[in-house]
């Protein structure tokens, strides 16, 4: 399936929010509070392990690897298990 070209400026832009987000909780609590492109929960589980533990991040954590056990791609397995404790945290 190939995305709409508005579609990859929007992935594209949201990928460029979360690169600025850096290692700010808020502002990443902001940019993943929406929805997290298909292609994008690899970066969205990054982002989450750079940032400062919280609430808000273990309940977008726990939305992450339920994405990512449902696309199931090779890999997805190892990422939830990177994700797992971001999403306890706080549980």
């Amino acid at each position: 399936m190939t995305a709409s070209p508005s579609a990859q400026y929007t992935c594209d832009l949201w990928l460029k929010q979360l690169r600025i987000a850096g290692t700010d909780t808020r502002l990443v609590q902001d940019v993943l509070a929406g929805d997290v492109p298909f292609d994008g929960l690899q970066h969205a589980g990054s982002a989450l392990l750079r940032a400062d533990p919280s609430e808000v991040l273990a309940a977008i954590a726990r939305r992450v690897i339920e994405a990512l056990a449902a696309r199931g791609w090779t890999g997805d397995a190892e990422l939830i298990g990177r994700f797992l404790p971001v999403s306890v945290g706080f549980g």
